[in-house]
């Protein structure tokens, strides 16, 4: 499924209306609210293949993390940069990839991680990460 919508704010109120319980693939660009998204993949559980455009705003990050919590069967997630976008560090959104924080690992199945562009982190939460992926520590079992 693909849903383009403009940067008009009816748009992300039609999620409330969509129920694709059994959707495996989404490509949202656009504009989203964090709540009408987090709503919609709680409603879509299977879920295994994501490319988001990240919010254009300084939260992005802090928003992309809030709605991921909701997709634990993402296999591939792909992370398209917006028209204006400002810089902010990514280290939180890394670490909770690999971090067993209070609701648990962020996307644990994640297999496949695109940044369609630069990654502003720092090398020691890049090399956390990596290491994290690379022992296992948020594979679900």
């Amino acid at each position: 499924m693909e849903i383009l919508p403009r940067d008009t704010p009816e748009v992300p109120g039609l999620l409330k209306f969509i129920n694709v319980p059994v959707l495996q693939a989404l490509d949202y660009s656009g504009v989203f609210s964090t709540s009408s998204l987090s709503a919609f993949f709680q409603r879509s559980p299977t879920l295994e293949s994501l490319e988001l455009e990240l919010s254009r705003d300084t939260q992005g990050f802090t928003r992309l993390e809030e709605i991921l919590y909701y997709c634990p069967s993402l296999l591939s997630l792909v992370i398209k940069k917006p028209k204006a976008y400002l810089f902010t560090s990514s280290d939180a959104l890394l670490r909770a990839f690999v971090s067993d924080g209070e609701r648990g690992y962020l996307c644990p199945r994640l297999h496949t991680f695109i940044f369609n562009w630069e990654v502003n982190a720092s090398v020691d939460c890049i090399r956390q990460f990596l290491v994290g992926k690379r022992k296992g520590h948020s594979i679900a079992g």
